[in-house]
């Protein structure tokens, strides 16, 4: 069964929608837990001032370790409260992105189908599965193309996963042409407070300076 279908007023122009002006693009997809896990990180990492924190945290458990062995090689052990303060920093970034990865599975299994139809018209965006139709009008839509799948926004904090499993790079070639031409791309995440790099250097620094004290 094919997977892609592309019409257009010139027969022998079949394929880039950039190109042949296609009328219609119909895509035959099938979701994997890992697409949906990166929609919803992308998502949430976008819509949250926290986000911006990360390189904080990260120069935080830097010096953090460092403070650890400077103290237990000093001690012979790590003092109870400095292990229970590491404990919860480490505990607060890896635990939110173990809960992001549980969402995301939950989602995926919540799902009536994992394969999808992507129909793709000049009036708007239409999305199959299991029998379900949803119609999404192309001014209100946001997207953002990574290497492995296209996320679709219809709201800021809600998504749509294209997975590009499967296509062929004209399919994907067309697939960008498509969300380009009708869509508008998601606002560019603010940078973080610190780049990530200084935070780091920050973080050892500070535990070097606070052993030699």
């Amino acid at each position: 069964m094919e997977n892609y279908k592309a019409f257009a007023s010139d027969p022998e122009s079949r394929h880039h929608v950039a190109v042949s002006g296609a009328k219609q693009l119909e895509l035959v997809v099938t979701l994997r837990p890992e697409d949906v896990r990166a929609g919803l990180q992308r998502t949430v990492l976008r819509q949250t001032r926290l986000a911006r924190l990360w390189p904080i945290w990260l120069g935080l458990m830097a010096g953090m370790v460092v403070y650890a062995l400077q103290t237990a090689a000093l001690l012979g052990s790590v003092p109870t409260p400095l292990a229970i303060f590491a404990l919860a920093l480490a505990g607060t970034g890896l635990g939110g992105l173990w809960l992001l990865t549980r969402l995301g599975d939950r989602m995926f299994h919540s799902l009536p189908s994992a394969a999808a139809t992507w129909r793709f018209s000049l009036d708007a965006l239409e999305l199959e599965s299991a029998g379900k139709k949803t119609r999404l009008s192309w001014p209100q839509l946001q997207y953002e193309l990574r290497d492995e799948r296209a996320l679709v926004h219809p709201t800021p904090t809600t998504f749509h996963v294209l997975p590009f499993a499967g296509l062929s790079m004209a399919q994907r070639t067309d697939v960008a042409a498509w969300l380009t031409a009708h869509a508008k791309p998601v606002p560019v995440p603010k940078r973080p407070w610190l780049a990530p790099l200084v935070a780091l250097t920050l973080g050892v620094l500070t535990a070097l300076l606070l052993r030699t004290r």
